[in-house]
């Protein structure tokens, strides 16, 4: 286990290193950075991390780093460009990277048929979030300075369409969730639109 652990965290710091050599920064501006969102860091900490002097790493200096790099704390874990490589998830439990990004992602149960409604409610998390995503990019097309009203009705209506993907999921979440999900203030009209169209469509609870 003990292997295992200074695996993962040499792995970390090689992908810290190499986010931060991409975008340009250097280890003290990225402790910089670190210390201004809230974790004092200093670059003999980046540069000991990066070059395997460190066996552990703690989950607040994992997502501090990542914030100031502006990457998902995940993909310094199980970085997306190794997806198909084999990985060594936990001590003695390989699989891909991709596996092992899910599962940390909670999209995937390490043990089928565990943790399922974990699982189904992150699923229908990002379905909700998918969907909203998706009625967004619908609404900025109808507010083109060039547009009529007719077209920007369209994307209005294409919105609504996407939201209402967007109910069952949110249906879902309100029996697992303990605090409901809230409605997002610029899509709160065209929510109301889409509980409509359902309610008025025969066969649709």
């Amino acid at each position: 286990m003990d292997h295992w652990a200074t695996t993962t965290t040499h792995r970390i710091g090689k992908n810290i290193a190499a986010v931060r050599k991409r975008k340009n920064m250097t280890a003290q501006t990225l402790a910089d950075r670190c210390t201004e969102l809230g974790v004092a860091m200093k670059r003999t900490s980046i540069a000991n991390l990066e070059n395997e002097r460190r066996d552990s790493v703690t989950v607040t200096d994992l997502i501090v780093i990542a914030a100031a790099l502006d990457v998902p704390p995940v993909t310094l874990i199980y970085p997306t460009a190794q997806a198909g490589e084999p990985i060594e998830m936990v001590g003695g439990t390989t699989a891909t990277t991709f596996d092992a990004l899910s599962w940390f992602s909670g999209t995937a149960a390490l043990t089928p048929g565990e943790a399922d409604e974990d699982v189904a409610l992150i699923q229908n998390l990002q379905g909700i979030r998918s969907a909203e995503s998706q009625a967004r990019r619908y609404l900025r097309q109808g507010e083109n300075e060039y547009t009529d009203d007719e077209f920007r009705e369209t994307m209005a209506r294409h919105a609504v369409a996407a939201l209402g993907h967007a109910l069952p999921y949110r249906s879902v979440c309100e029996r697992l969730l303990t605090t409901p999900l809230p409605i997002p203030d610029d899509l709160a009209d065209l929510y109301v639109r889409a509980e409509l169209e359902r309610s008025s469509t025969p066969g649709v609870l």
